[in-house]
């Protein structure tokens, strides 16, 4: 059986025998444009940090003091503003900037399965999360798979085994 380690938000899938999907390369321009906006916008803020990831840039949040926080929101708001083809996620201390499509990772596992041919009723598929996008991935497992929420903290989720 083979396993993923796909992006946080499912827009880069490569696995064996050259599986590869990528969702949004035409999205890169903007997104290099945008984190170097982020990137002068949050220079002042002591601890917060800009990930870049190929298809989308996290603004994380855990350093950062709380009085702080509303100069951060408001940044990542301007931002994301001055590129509409770009949408903004609150996940655990981090908002994201990731293109505007109708692609989540409800839609990746589901595309997983069709690609590797697993759309079987003896597969069980089991997907493991620990954020806010992983309810996606949850939701479209509903009785024909499991979702397991990883989470120091009880809390309502889509579909995980507790």
């Amino acid at each position: 059986m083979p396993s993923f380690t796909p992006a946080a938000t499912d827009f880069d899938i490569a696995g064996s025998r050259g599986l590869r999907r990528q969702e949004a390369t035409k999205f890169l321009p903007a997104l290099g444009a945008a984190e170097k906006e982020l990137r002068e916008k949050l220079a002042g803020i002591a601890g917060a940090l800009i990930e870049r990831k190929r298809f989308s840039i996290a603004a994380h949040y855990r350093n950062v003091n709380e009085t702080d926080l509303p100069e951060l929101e408001r940044a990542v708001s301007e931002v994301g503003a001055q590129h509409r083809e770009l949408r903004t996620m609150e996940g655990k201390k981090v908002y994201e900037l990731l293109p505007d499509i109708d692609w989540d990772k409800g839609k990746a596992v589901l595309w997983l399965l069709e690609d590797l041919d697993l759309e079987r009723d003896k597969v069980r598929p089991i997907y493991i999360g620990d954020d806010r996008t992983d309810e996606d991935a949850f939701r479209v497992l509903g009785q024909r798979g499991a979702g397991i929420l990883v989470s120091e903290q009880p809390r309502s989720t889509a579909r995980a085994m507790r």
